[in-house]
């Protein structure tokens, strides 16, 4: 899928989630957008199954706009990542242990 096409997919969804009627600026940051963490984290999730890969879920700090974003999952540049066996797709508990990330859960 083009970077283009896949931008617009992003923006349609980002819509849906944030009941925006207007057009959704593809160059706002996320943040601007009103997505909260599990509008994210429910986007991540329909990317992976449209692209049929497991997108981490750190690209929405690393690729900040729908544009941005959209431009690296165009160019497969998350594909690769993922290919490699970046840090945030480990494979087991010494894996993530090494990435040096927590997930702490507050209730």
């Amino acid at each position: 899928m083009r970077a283009h096409e896949l931008a617009a997919e992003m923006a349609a969804r980002v819509a849906r989630a944030t009941g925006i009627e207007a057009a959704v600026d593809v160059d706002a940051p996320f943040a601007d957008l009103g997505l909260a963490s599990r509008d994210l984290m429910e986007l991540r999730g329909e990317l992976s199954d449209l692209l049929e890969v497991d997108v981490p879920a750190t690209v929405f700090w690393e690729h900040r706009s729908i544009a941005a974003l959209g431009r690296a999952l165009g160019e497969g540049a998350v594909e690769d990542r993922v290919a490699v066996g970046s840090p945030d797709c480990a494979t087991s508990p010494t894996d993530s242990a090494s990435a040096g990330v927590a997930f702490v859960a507050v209730a």
